[in-house]
């Protein structure tokens, strides 16, 4: 396990900071499918009408794909670069397309993930180590209460 190990409100105060990263990794993840899906029409295109197009026809096609294989190789990088930010925070990337992240937390004396996605205005969902974000439950009152008890 690597990461600090954080409260309920230690990770929700840090969400300015990370919502600005996640919102940037999100949009990082928009662009890149929206190249790959331009790069993947452009050699459709070029591979059916290859005999069709001229030389500078289908020269013209692969500096259009080799344009969005830049930006692709650009737009992943800073996505990499973005979830660095985070793991540098203590804070997991789980999903740039949905804006999720994760922390470290502590319910009843084990470690598990609190969950937070970009929209949300606190961190209020925990679910275990090896669960995923459908299993994600909230963080209530009595939880936080059991926490702060134990000594």
């Amino acid at each position: 396990m690597k990461g600090k190990i954080f409260s309920k409100q230690e990770a929700t105060n840090m969400l300015p900071l990370v919502r600005r990263i996640v919102t940037d990794a999100k949009a990082c993840t928009t662009l890149i499918a929206r190249h790959e899906r331009d790069v993947t029409a452009a050699r459709k295109g070029l591979d059916s009408n290859i005999q069709d197009l001229s030389k500078g026809e289908s020269d013209a096609v692969l500096a259009e794909i080799a344009e969005h294989e830049s930006k692709l190789a650009t737009l992943e990088e800073k996505r990499e670069t973005c979830s660095q930010e985070l793991e540098d925070l203590g804070v997991f990337l789980a999903d740039a397309e949905s804006g999720v992240v994760r922390f470290y937390g502590e319910m009843a004396s084990r470690i598990v993930y609190y969950v937070w996605q970009l929209g949300e205005p606190e961190v209020a969902f925990w679910h275990e180590i090896r669960g995923s974000f459908e299993d994600r439950k909230a963080i209530d009152g009595d939880e936080i209460m059991a926490q702060s008890a134990e000594c």
